[in-house]
């Protein structure tokens, strides 16, 4: 309690003894009656039984000048209908002071012997102040006492079955064609009594009076009433439940707002079911990828796992389905051809985490609008990995693994030549996310068959860290010796699941070609010169017999260039280097050698005076063979030639 509180309260106990009031002007609050079914119902019905007791009632707040220490209030109570009003009190209660917040809301009571005969009555209470006499009346409310059951003493009319139901023979033809289900209407006049509210609990039953409980209840609604049309829908669910034919009953009672009941049932409506039965067992599904190994994994899941129906005994209808429940997910209906066979998705596979577990896998068999759950079989499922997942599982090739790099004794990543062969080559991997002690992982090179080499992740390794594998045998690499682009990837596995990551190219070039002709500088003069009349400014041509068989079309060769300031390669001309690489084309092949032209002339020529111009090539092969030429003895010139040079020269002479 508040301090003010407190504090109000005992000042008015250390009050006056007397004190003069006047009657309550104001108009008190409502009685509180919690029995009522709706304290917002205006007409406050009382649930059936509740005329067997006195009725409690509650003033639910303090009035307006409330007795102190040593006055007295008297509350009195009235119970009346709305006609033949009798003004006299049901109950008075005096209250002395002082009169207190706890002591609310204050308790009164309706005796039991003013709650018969049903009817509606209005109930109020006034406070007399002593000295005073009577105030305002508090808010009065009605309360309604219904003890009489719909239709009172007389037993319910039949129900009517549909007028499209010839015979009332109830067939799966007909739950077919009408939403699958039996509508019944009340007969007319209307049950006596009825109202608003008023709940219609329907029975299907073999027996006469039914021993089985209501199968559908319906809420009877004032319009259905006005209109004199109240229908209750049988559904086939309930028609099939027994998973019997022959002769059923409708029968239906009435509950009104109060609880009251019609005393028996309905006369009976009766009809026959006509329906093939349902199948005495539903086997549970198989799953042929799990019954192999006891296991469902990823390869099982790149191969497509399948779940199998079949073995339900017949007869089956067209119209049955199968519903396929994997891990408590439905998959979408297929229509009973047995043996069915259901592919299950990834995405269903993995819905419920990747594993290890076991799962339940079932199905729904579906007939009309109603299903009944088969038995279950138990499935292992696995789907974990070694290393990060991908958006494209359950593929094997896993784009977010980190790349293998392959390093020979170089040092040069993904680049292996003859300087490599007296050194090991080692595959160096930066580990994947969240490594396990004791997954594995193993290296595939080209066209080898088998894993080349291998690493087991260790205690202690973590994403990131580089790991050495196993070195790659020498007698692996000779089996493609020259290949510019060879494949080469790894696997991840925990024991259960593979993961591939994507190809490293790497350039193996491990054997070259030592019998290339030298080039030739086809335009020289006998003695290696070349002159005015060769007119450098227009190119040097560089020409490659094929006077070996190592040359075929879509090969390349690559011409190397370098001006000297002397005879000798001696003192290069740094900036007339270049590369001038060409493709073989069949022409090439035809006529025996390919022309590589020296462009532009400067850089690549003018700048050498009184010097000289060395050359090679190199033969890169389509299946990776490699191969180094050669140098021809150096191209000379005794000074600068230039087209306007030449021309003056010629002048002169």
């Amino acid at each position: 309690m508040s301090e003010s509180k407190e504090n109000k309260d005992s000042g008015e106990r250390e009050g006056p003894l007397m004190r003069k009031r006047g009657p309550i002007l104001a108009e008190l609050k409502k009685l509180s009656i919690p029995l009522i079914i709706e304290d917002s119902d205006p007409e406050g019905l009382l649930p059936t039984g509740s005329q067997n007791q006195p009725l409690p009632v509650y003033v639910p707040e303090r009035w307006p000048e409330y007795a102190i220490a040593g006055e007295e209030d008297i509350i009195e109570l009235y119970w009346e209908r709305p006609i033949n009003r009798t003004g006299a009190p049901v109950q008075t209660l005096p209250v002395k002071g002082p009169i207190t917040e706890d002591m609310f809301p204050l308790p009164l009571a309706v005796p039991r012997n003013l709650l018969q005969p049903d009817g509606r009555f209005e109930i109020w209470y006034e406070v007399v102040i002593e000295g005073a006499g009577n105030g305002a009346p508090s808010e009065h409310r009605f309360v309604t006492v219904d003890t009489e059951p719909p239709s009172y003493d007389k037993q319910l009319e039949v129900l009517l079955f549909p007028s499209n139901l010839p015979g009332n023979i109830i067939t799966e033809e007909y739950l077919l064609n009408n939403n699958d289900k039996v509508e019944f209407r009340l007969p007319s006049p209307t049950y006596t009594g009825a109202a608003d509210g008023d709940v219609l609990e329907l029975f299907w039953s073999q027996t006469n009076p039914p021993t089985e409980t209501f199968v559908t209840p319906k809420t009877v609604l004032q319009a259905e009433i006005d209109a004199g049309d109240i229908r209750v829908d049988l559904m086939g669910d309930d028609i099939r439940a027994p998973n019997q034919n022959g002769t059923f009953h409708a029968f239906y009672k009435i509950r009104d707002r109060a609880g009251n009941e019609t005393l028996t049932y309905s006369k009976p409506a009766t009809g026959t079911v006509s329906l093939i039965p349902w199948p005495g067992r539903l086997p549970p599904p198989t799953v042929p990828l799990h019954d192999d190994d006891n296991l469902v994994h990823r390869a099982d899941a790149r191969a497509q796992v399948q779940a199998v129906v079949e073995n339900i005994p017949p007869p089956l209808l067209p119209s049955d389905q199968i519903e396929l429940v994997w891990d408590g997910i439905r998959l979408p209906r297929r229509n009973a051809v047995l043996p069915l066979n259901i592919p299950v998705p990834w995405i269903f596979l993995i819905a419920n985490g990747p594993g290890p577990s076991v799962v339940k896998v079932g199905y729904n068999f579906i007939r009309g609008g109603s299903s009944r759950a088969s038995e279950e079989a138990d499935i292992s499922i696995n789907f974990t990995v070694a290393g990060q997942d991908h958006p494209n599982a359950p593929a094997l090739l896993n784009p977010l693994l980190p790349l293998i790099d392959i390093v020979g004794g170089s040092g040069v990543p993904n680049v292996l030549l003859p300087g490599d062969r007296t050194s090991p080559v080692i595959p160096k991997l930066k580990l994947y996310q969240a490594p396990s002690p004791g997954e594995m992982l193993e290296l595939y090179w080209g066209q080898y068959s088998g894993a080349v080499a291998t690493y087991t992740v260790r205690a202690g390794d973590v994403e990131g860290a580089e790991v050495l594998f196993s070195a790659v045998s020498w007698d692996v690499i000779d089996t493609e010796p020259n290949n510019a682009r060879l494949p080469v990837y790894y696997t991840t596995s925990n024991g259960v699941n593979e993961q591939q990551s994507e190809n490293t190219y790497v350039r193996v070039q491990v054997t070259t070609i030592d019998d290339l002709p030298a080039p030739v500088f086809e335009d020289a003069d006998g003695f290696g010169y070349i002159g005015c009349e060769d007119k450098p400014w227009e190119g040097i041509r560089v020409r490659i017999k094929f006077d070996s068989g190592h040359f075929a079309a879509s090969d390349e060769v690559r011409v190397f260039w370098q001006g000297y300031r002397a005879f000798n390669s001696a003192d290069p001309i740094d900036e007339t280097y270049g590369e001038f690489p060409e493709e073989i084309r069949p022409e090439h092949i035809r006529d025996g050698f390919i022309d590589v032209w020296i462009l532009p002339f400067d850089p690549h020529i003018k700048p050498v005076s009184r010097g000289s111009w060395g050359t090679y090539y190199t033969l890169s092969k389509t299946d990776g063979q490699f191969g180094t030429s050669p140098a021809p003895e150096n191209l000379k010139i005794v000074e600068t030639v230039s087209e306007e040079q030449c021309a003056a020269s010629r002048h002169e002479g």
